[in-house]
């Protein structure tokens, strides 16, 4: 009853929650390639990128912030 009755607040709770999805798949794809990057940078003995580098401090300061 409640969806056919509030067909526009449905779709907004429906759109909202697929935009979290979507961060939430795009942020854990991150944190695998930076995290995969990382250890293979270990492995072989490299530097890590700059750009590596600045993945590796938002995820730290994106997971202080949680």
């Amino acid at each position: 009853a409640f969806f056919e009755e509030n067909p526009v607040r449905v779709y907004l709770i429906m759109k909202q929650l697929s935009e979290n999805l979507r961060a939430t798949t795009r942020n854990y794809t991150e944190a695998c390639r930076t995290l995969d990057e990382t250890l293979r940078c270990i492995e072989t003995g490299q530097a890590p990128s700059r750009e590596l580098q600045d993945r590796q401090n938002r995820l730290r300061l994106d997971s202080q912030g949680s």
